[in-house]
């Protein structure tokens, strides 16, 4: 709790011996960075970062029903994705995949290698770059892959957000919107 950092070298899963209904959900808070170093990290629920910074080493992979960072008033939280991780989310009814600032928080992405796939169905929900407004979001790509159906920069809820790719690759086999809110919101999708 708190700033402090760690390491976690083994695999943070479910439990499901006791019942197949148990979701579960893991929030980072505080300013520290949290490391997930397992090869096998997965739940049905959400991966939550609200402050401070989650990796996964170079070992490290995650798999979860969504990706927010970033999701309250604010917070600022951060994910980091290298070469030999892999993030991916499920197909699931509520379509999120991948949300970067919600509810007035900033979150950011930054993807040096890898892979990342979104397996969330299309819709506005599948990857946010800056979902409400007063939100805040940033993907940056310098190396590695991602996969997805839908991209939204500066969503559709009015948030502002910012793609910046400098390598990698990005296959999108749906929509790639940039700012698609009210404009009377004031809100800014930049794409460099």
């Amino acid at each position: 709790y708190g700033d402090a950092s760690a390491v976690f070298q083994g695999n943070v899963q479910e439990d499901r011996r006791y019942s197949g209904n148990t979701v579960g959900a893991l929030t980072k808070i505080g300013r520290g960075t949290q490391t997930l170093a397992g090869t096998n990290n997965w739940f049905r629920g959400n991966m939550t970062v609200n402050d401070g910074i989650l990796n996964f080493s170079n070992t490290g992979n995650l798999s979860a029903n969504a990706l927010w960072v970033g999701n309250t008033a604010g917070s600022r939280g951060r994910v980091d994705i290298q070469t030999g991780n892999k993030l991916t989310t499920y197909v699931n009814g509520d379509r999120y995949g991948v949300v970067l600032g919600d509810n007035g928080g900033a979150g950011a992405m930054y993807q040096d290698g890898g892979v990342v796939d979104i397996n969330a169905l299309a819709s506005i929900n599948n990857f946010m770059i800056g979902k409400s407004a007063g939100s805040f979001g940033h993907y940056g790509l310098n190396d590695g892959y991602l996969e997805l159906t839908e991209f939204g920069i500066g969503s559709s809820g009015g948030g502002n957000g910012v793609l910046e790719v400098r390598g990698g690759t990005i296959k999108t086999t749906d929509y790639f919107l940039v700012g698609r809110g009210d404009g009377a919101t004031g809100q800014t999708g930049i794409v460099n």
